[in-house]
Order: C-alpha cells, then sequence, then structure tokens
C-alpha cells in the first residue's frame, strides 16, 4: 500500500475504516504502515504510530469476537515488532478473560521480545479474572525468568495484587537490594509491595527477615519498612516477631528521620510494644520525628509518655527544634503534639 492509499486511510474517521473491515485486515493495513515507516524521521514515524495504535484499539471493539484474531496475531513470530506488540494491547483493552492463555504464553516466555512481554504483563492485570488466576499469570513469570522492561512492568502490576507463592519473590528483593538508579529502587519497593500484599502469612515473615536483612539508612531498609505499612493487618497476627524486629529497626534509624518516622508511623499498626524506645525519641534533634514518637506512643497508649509530653508542650517555645524554618511550620507541631497528649489524658 503507497502513502497515498495510507493517507486517505488517515482521513477516515477511524470507526468508519474498521467498520468495513475485519481485525486480520486491519492489521495488514497496521503491518503495512510498520514496513512503511522505515527509512521515515522521527515526526513521521510518530505520525504513524498513533494511527497504528488507533486501528489497533478500533479493531478490539468487538471484544471477544475480535479476541482469537487479536491474539493469533500477538502469537505470530513472523509477524512485524510493532504489529505483535499492537495486538498485544488490542486484545487486552477487550479485558475479555480468553485473552489469558495467550497473554501468558508470551509473558512466560523468555524468548519473547521484552516489550512485548511488559505488555502482556500489563494485559494480564487488566483482565476480568479473579485475583488467584491473574496472580498465577504474574507471579509465574517471575519464576520463569524476566529482564529490563518485562521485570519492572511484571513487578508494577503484581506490587498492588501479591502472589500466592512469594518465595521467588523474596529471592528476587535479595538480588534488587543495592539499586543503582532510580527505574531499579522503583522495581525494589514493587517487589517489597507485592511481597506486602502476598496472602500468605509467610510473606509477612519474608517482610521482617528482609528490615533485619537490610543495612540501617539504606533505600532498601526504607522501602522494607514503608511495605510493611502495606502489610501491617498480617503483621500483626505475629506481634511478637513484629514487635522484635520493628523496635530493633527502629533504635538503628535514630540518625535517619525519614527511616525513623516510617518505623515510628508503624508501630500503633503492628501493636509493637516498645513504648520506652519510642519515648527516647522524644529527645530526637528533629522536630518532626519528635511529633511522630508523640502521635505514635498516643496511639499505642502509653500513659507513661504523658508526663514527657507535658513537659515537652510547655517548654515548647524556647525549644529550639521547633523554632520556626521555611521547611517547617512548628504551629502545625505543635498541634499535633497536642492532639497526642489529649489522647493519653
Amino acid at each position: 500500500m503507497g502513502w497515498a492509499a495510507l493517507l486517505a486511510l488517515w482521513s477516515l474517521p477511524a470507526c468508519a475504516s474498521i467498520s468495513t473491515q475485519s481485525v486480520a485486515e486491519t492489521f495488514v493495513l497496521i503491518e503495512d504502515l510498520e514496513r512503511q515507516q522505515q527509512g521515515q524521521d522521527s515526526a513521521a514515524i510518530r505520525h504513524w504510530d498513533r494511527r497504528m495504535h488507533e486501528l489497533a484499539l478500533d479493531s478490539s471493539r468487538g471484544g471477544l469476537e475480535a479476541v482469537p484474531a487479536l491474539c493469533a496475531i500477538a502469537l505470530d513470530r513472523g509477524r512485524g515488532p510493532k504489529t505483535r506488540l499492537l495486538a498485544v494491547i488490542a486484545a487486552s483493552s477487550t479485558r475479555d478473560p480468553t485473552a489469558l492463555p495467550a497473554l501468558t504464553r508470551i509473558l512466560w516466555d523468555p524468548s519473547q521480545p521484552d516489550d512485548l512481554r511488559a505488555a502482556a504483563a500489563s494485559g494480564v492485570s487488566g483482565l476480568g479474572l479473579s485475583l488467584r488466576s491473574r496472580r498465577a499469570a504474574l507471579c509465574g513469570a517471575l519464576e520463569r525468568g524476566l529482564s529490563s522492561s518485562a521485570l519492572k512492568e511484571t513487578l508494577y502490576q503484581a506490587s498492588s495484587l501479591g502472589c500466592d507463592q512469594p518465595d521467588r519473590l523474596e529471592v528476587l528483593i535479595r538480588e534488587l537490594d543495592r539499586p543503582r538508579n532510580e527505574p531499579e529502587r522503583l522495581a525494589l519497593r514493587n517487589a517489597l509491595l507485592a511481597l506486602a500484599r502476598s496472602a500468605p502469612l509467610e510473606s509477612s515473615r519474608a517482610l521482617l527477615r528482609l528490615v533485619e536483612r537490610f543495612p540501617p539508612g539504606s533505600f532498601a531498609r526504607l522501602a522494607a519498612i514503608d511495605a510493611c505499612h502495606e502489610g501491617s493487618k498480617r503483621l500483626s497476627l505475629i506481634p511478637a516477631d513484629s514487635t522484635r524486629v520493628l523496635c530493633e529497626a527502629l533504635e538503628a534509624e535514630s540518625s535517619h528521620p525519614e527511616h525513623a518516622i516510617s518505623a515510628l508511623k508503624l508501630l500503633p499498626k503492628v501493636k509493637a510494644s516498645c513504648h520506652a524506645l519510642a519515648r527516647r525519641f522524644l529527645a530526637h534533634p528533629d522536630s518532626l520525628v519528635v511529633t511522630e514518637a508523640a502521635e505514635s506512643l498516643a496511639l499505642l497508649g502509653a500513659r507513661e509518655a504523658k508526663t514527657d509530653l507535658e513537659r515537652l508542650l510547655a517548654h515548647i517555645h524556647e525549644d529550639a527544634r521547633f523554632a520556626p524554618s521555611p521547611e517547617r511550620d512548628p504551629s502545625q507541631l505543635f498541634l499535633r503534639l497536642s492532639s497526642a497528649l489529649k489522647k493519653l489524658q
């Protein structure tokens, strides 16, 4: 098909062109467009990429009837890479459960292109299927090896679903524990969130093991503590282990305010009984850490901290930690401290 014919196609409303052609015929046009892009400048390529995407999505409006043809194109290694990718996107957009076998086959196959596997991971999570079915497809891919964008997308999708068998997640997190850049840090965070949202209670124990494993002050330690917030309900079912690990972590993070704040916020959620340690943070040099410690103690019902808070509030205007600054409004911290004291009265 020449550029003149393609330009004519562009001038038609997308739905009109699709209404007169089957999915197969539409993808003949898409593949022709892909071939025509060779040697074109970047502006022309972007222009036709948008058109190809529109055509692909329009082909998916047939819903269930369109899925078999779309999946066949996605699995056809003889097709162009953009054509296959658009077929995956179109099949996924139907949200039809019958797309699962083809998307899973692509996702689990290490020989498939990385971007195709990433698109399949994104598609699987949006299908109209049970949580267990989507977990099985995404977490099964982790067992079969993923790299680059496919790994990052699979972890991103799994971060909101969790896994039924989280063993591989713990191993993977240990491999990601020294992230070198932002994409790797995001992958580690998503893996930890996936673990926190996994079903078995063993996933909570694994999360605690990782908190212990990561060095104090490290990004990985903070990401693990943050993930514990998502899994706090299950962590509260193992109070002895949670209290020991999280209180030890809090003590080790005294020189890292962001880490300490996250740990302090977590203590009431898991009912960790380390009141004496939390009281020590009322003397911390960072006013926000002090405030978080007060609120944590109030939520824990640590009445022994009442006198400490009364003394702190009585002298707060003389306390250099609560001096006005461009970064922090001491009046807001004062209100939070006062509210914490009222909870203990």
